[in-house]
């Protein structure tokens, strides 16, 4: 009976998709994504579809000569929204997984800055004449890959946190901690959602974008406290939501790819790792609710939920490999078409 139902679970297992499948599907749609920012936007740029924009009449005339170039990009950044919610999902995956996180955190932190150059130099082909130190490096947006970095070092956070959070209040020292935590707990998110609210909703009186800043961390200290009705769960949220928030805040002041918007996704999709599906759905809804255009992201779904939790081929070093090489071959392809 016991081997029938192991050969039972071993059937079903291969029914799915392991990790390097998943792998793919986000090279592939990032690929697609990076055609279209590098190479169409590029194009686009090069034809003076900036100028064009300054006026109603211009930005007619343009579209009916290059309306076609231009819904081949907005369809190829569609597919690419695809990429990230997958990546951030692996990314957990391989949290939860890997052998060693330090060599984690390290090749992400590696890459990231031999990805840096490539992508400067293939992301800003659709931004114009934009300022660049050395001719090379764009300092107000970096790689993905300083994303992923800082949202690792969030879920260690998260995870140190969870592990000892019956040391809280035992000592002095921790006492202290933890009154620091209450405050940074309310006063970080407070800008960091004020910040959100003027990048993303738009200009709005400070005294609205400070108030919800602060009454939504409140809130949801006051849910958590009297539906547990505990103190030490209302202490390891006020630190997660420190952690949160700092990463947010680096994210933001790094200009990484995503921004503080790819921190908070990781973050949701974290706190619903048990379920793959439900993971990938906080992810998405998260991205979508500050940027509309995020919304083919849900098509992730599919994919994801067909997923067997087996790993599959070992392609580790050809996705680390590949990101900054197709970005430097975009660059090249775009600059040819000039």
């Amino acid at each position: 009976m016991e081997q029938t139902v192991s050969i039972s679970n071993e059937v079903s297992r291969e029914k799915g998709i392991p990790g390097s499948t998943l792998k793919i599907i986000a090279i592939i749609t990032m690929f697609i994504d990076h055609i279209g920012a590098v190479v169409l936007e590029g194009k686009l740029s090069d034809l003076g579809m900036a100028q064009a924009m300054q006026t109603q009449e211009g930005l007619q005339e343009f579209m009916a000569q290059y309306g076609v170039l231009y819904l081949m990009d907005m369809i190829m950044r569609l597919i690419g929204r695809m990429g990230f919610p997958i990546f951030c999902f692996l990314l957990i995956e391989g949290f939860i997984h890997t052998r060693s996180r330090l060599k984690y955190g390290r090749n992400l932190l590696l890459f990231a800055l031999i990805s840096e150059v490539p992508f400067d130099l293939a992301i800003t082909r659709g931004m114009g004449d934009v300022p660049k130190i050395g001719g090379v490096l764009y300092p107000y947006y970096q790689n993905v890959f300083f994303t992923l970095f800082i949202g690792l070092l969030c879920m260690c956070g998260y995870e140190f946190v969870s592990r000892h959070a019956e040391e809280f209040g035992k000592n002095i020292g921790t006492k202290v901690l933890a009154w620091v935590v209450r405050i940074t707990g309310i006063v970080l998110p407070a800008v960091v959602i004020r910040a959100m609210i003027l990048n993303y909703i738009g200009e709005l009186p400070d005294r609205i974008c400070w108030s919800v800043g602060i009454l939504v961390p409140v809130l949801l200290y006051a849910a958590v406290f009297i539906s547990k009705n505990s103190v030490a769960s209302y202490q390891v949220l006020c630190t997660d939501v420190t952690i949160l928030a700092l990463g947010m805040l680096v994210a933001d002041l790094l200009h990484t790819d995503y921004s503080a918007l790819g921190i908070l996704t990781i973050t949701f999709m974290y706190a619903f790792r048990k379920n793959h599906v439900k993971s990938v759905l906080a992810g998405c809804i998260a991205l979508t609710v500050f940027n509309s255009i995020e919304i083919t992201s849900f098509f992730t779904l599919i994919p994801v939920k067909k997923y067997n939790g087996e790993r599959g081929l070992s392609m580790k070093y050809f996705f680390y490999a590949f990101y900054p090489v197709h970005l430097f071959l975009l660059y090249l392809i775009s600059r040819y078409l000039v």
